[in-house]
C-alpha cells in the first residue's frame, strides 16, 4: 500500500509529528523560519494532505498547485504558551 503524501509546514510537537510519520510519507520545513510562498507551493506540489498554519496563505494558486489529488487541508494554529489553546 502507498502511504499518502503530506507536506507539513513548520515543525509541531513530537507526538503529533510521528502520527504523522507513521501513517504518511511525510516531509516537514524544518527551517524555524515558515517556508517562502515559492518554496511552500513547489513542497505541496502531489501532495494528499497539508499541515499549515494559519499564516500560510492558502488560496486558488496554492489548491491548484497541490494538484487535484489534494484530499485535505489542515490549518494548525500556532500555540503561543505552553499548556494554553
Amino acid at each position: 500500500m502507498t502511504l499518502p503524501k503530506v507536506f507539513v509546514s513548520r515543525l509541531i510537537p513530537d507526538e503529533g509529528l510521528r502520527l504523522i510519520r507513521d501513517g504518511a510519507d511525510a516531509t516537514v520545513w524544518e527551517d524555524e523560519l515558515p517556508p517562502p510562498r515559492d518554496a511552500l507551493l513547489r513542497a505541496i506540489e502531489g501532495c494528499d494532505g497539508v499541515l499549515t498554519l494559519l499564516t500560510d496563505k492558502v488560496d486558488d494558486e496554492f489548491l491548484d498547485r497541490a494538484g487535484p489529488q489534494l484530499k485535505v487541508v489542515s490549518p494548525r494554529r500556532q500555540q503561543t504558551s505552553p499548556g494554553r489553546c
